[in-house]
């Protein structure tokens, strides 16, 4: 009995003896992504700091500490342990796709498309990269190449909706509404929940005066983000179009309350004002919208129906001529009928 107590003691004492810095390094570093899988961010920030104590040189715990910051919306700290990772191992595809997202982030887009370029430049056949450099692309005004990286992301990849709604926001910002609305459809054909797909769809059928199948897909956007001062401003507008005035003030009452500086937000309130008879108001909101957002969707359309309510017919026709150049609308009954 003596004998077999003392080789069990004997073995413990063999296996903690035999229980490496490495060893230990790794068990961490698995209670790490356990935790992060778990999206308990903060207990994996704390595993993958005792692996990194045990191994400096651990790059892969030092991505994964950023992976959880970024989840914690530390964005700097990330980056900094993404640089880490990179030192240790220049060539880390994760390290850098990460640090690009995070400095993307912190509106960095400079140092972000310069990951990206890096990474695109050896991985030409990865379809994610071209959406996310062509989504940074977009904000930096570069539009034509971002529409060259949105389509050869979906030429990558045909299966991301993600490429479809930014390859039909474009499109739409151009004008070319048919094919934009194609690809919101094409969107929601391979995500059907993805509800800004939905509310840039309803925008589009708005305009074809299809009002009843914008609304039913404002209400599931709205549904599943009603914080959403996008969507409620555009169910606002579809409400007022549809003459439910109550329930377009109830939503607006929403969307000031979570953004009242947006210029659409500004802009279908200005709508409904007119829609309730109070033109004055409903003309200084949409010069207001204006002011914020000169090419605000459909905006010299709206600013001649107020212009002509307050009977400022030149300044009417002026807009409605603008709203024609611009392609707001193939055509104006009330500037066919009233300026020309």
């Amino acid at each position: 009995m003596y004998v077999k107590y003392f080789y069990a003691v004997c073995v413990m004492l063999c296996l903690v003896a035999c229980d490496t810095p490495i060893d230990q390094r790794d068990r961490f570093f698995l209670k790490g992504k356990i935790a992060l899988e778990e999206k308990r961010y903060a207990d994996a920030v704390q595993e993958f700091t005792e692996a990194i104590l045990k191994d400096s040189l651990f790059a892969d715990a030092w991505n994964n500490k950023g992976v959880a910051l970024f989840h914690l919306k530390q964005y700097k700290e990330a980056v900094s342990n993404y640089n880490k990772a990179l030192q240790i191992s220049p060539t880390m595809f994760s390290a850098r796709y990460n640090r690009s997202n995070a400095f993307f982030e912190l509106e960095k887009y400079q140092e972000a498309l310069a990951d990206l370029n890096l990474l695109i430049l050896n991985h030409r056949d990865t379809a994610y990269l071209y959406l996310s450099r062509g989504v940074i692309l977009s904000i930096l005004k570069q539009k034509q190449e971002a529409f060259k990286d949105f389509e050869k992301s979906i030429q990558l990849d045909s299966s991301k909706a993600d490429a479809y709604i930014n390859r039909g926001t474009l499109l739409f910002e151009q004008k070319s509404y048919a094919q934009a609305e194609q690809d919101f459809r094409k969107a929601l054909a391979l995500n059907p929940n993805n509800d800004f797909a939905m509310s840039n769809l309803a925008v589009i059928l708005m305009d074809k005066m299809s009002y009843q199948e914008a609304l039913d897909l404002l209400n599931k956007a709205v549904d599943r983000r009603p914080e959403q001062a996008l969507y409620l401003a555009n169910r606002t507008l579809v409400k007022t179009l549809l003459n439910d005035i109550v329930g377009a003030k109830s939503d607006l009452k929403r969307a000031m309350f979570y953004d009242s500086k947006s210029p659409l937000v500004i802009r279908n309130q200005g709508i409904l004002a007119l829609a309730e008879g109070n033109n004055e108001e409903g003309l200084s909101l949409l010069q207001k919208a204006y002011q914020l957002d000169s090419e605000l969707h459909q905006i010299h359309f709206y600013l001649g129906h107020a212009y002509f309510k307050n009977n400022d017919k030149k300044k009417a026709c002026e807009a409605w001529t603008m709203a024609l150049k611009n392609k707001e609308k193939e055509r104006i009954l009330e500037y066919e009928n009233n300026c020309r």
